[in-house]
């Protein structure tokens, strides 16, 4: 892991890497496949709505969740990117200056942070973002492509991690060595229903019963065309 984290510290220009990130595997083959995994998400998974600028990590659980179901020799996991104004460390600096803020485009200007899934290689870091990206991108180019002028922090995370430690002002709390898994699946069947129903709230702000056994029925569907 050690190279890995040395790799990316160089390739990230105003990005900072936290050294609390978690150790993700390397892949040693299979980096063809993440033109699949892109064309998997960006052509199967539209009903995420990637032109949402909300709720992106809800789209990287439910990306890595699938993704592991079709190539489950890879190994992957998540990337997340905080502007440094959402820093618990950094609260006291923005009391006096202004905060700084990622941006897509002229789509989504006010981002606290974004997170998607991650591929390790020998050679690559590439992440699978269909909201910012045309195409699997280095994990430098990613970073920098919505975090162009604005001081970042990035952090690699297994993918179990749907959120990150707030503290009491809703900031990403960047002194947690740890962070805590809110969910634990022992059945298939109750990972989906998770999914479906956070699917459900987000995108109807409310429990409807028949927007969640829609979505339900679009995983299930899914992971039946799957290998």
């Amino acid at each position: 892991m050690l190279t890995i984290l040395i790799f990316c510290c160089v390739s990230l220009y105003s990005q900072v890497l936290s050294p609390f990130s978690d150790t993700i595997e390397i892949n040693t083959e299979g980096i063809q496949f993440s033109d699949s995994l892109f064309n998997l998400a960006n052509s199967k998974l539209t009903f995420l709505d990637f032109d949402d600028c909300n709720n992106c990590p809800l789209r990287a659980h439910i990306m890595t969740f699938l993704f592991s179901k079709e190539y489950p020799e890879l190994k992957m996991g998540k990337v997340w990117l905080f502007a440094d104004s959402k820093l618990s460390s950094r609260r006291d600096h923005y009391k006096t200056h202004r905060k700084e803020y990622l941006s897509y485009k002229s789509m989504c200007p006010l981002w606290g942070f974004h997170v998607a899934p991650v591929l390790i290689f020998e050679n690559d870091t590439l992440v699978i973002d269909p909201s910012t990206q045309s195409s699997p991108a280095k994990l430098s180019a990613w970073a920098g492509n919505i975090s162009p002028r604005t001081a970042s922090y990035v952090i690699l995370k297994k993918n179990e991690y749907y959120s990150y430690p707030e503290d009491a002002y809703d900031l990403y709390d960047d002194n947690k060595v740890t962070w805590s898994v809110s969910k634990k699946f022992s059945l298939l069947g109750d990972e989906i229903d998770f999914l479906a129903q956070k699917l459900t709230m987000a995108y109807s702000k409310f429990f409807d019963p028949i927007k969640f056994y829609y979505y339900k029925s679009k995983l299930l569907s899914l992971l039946e065309k799957l290998h």
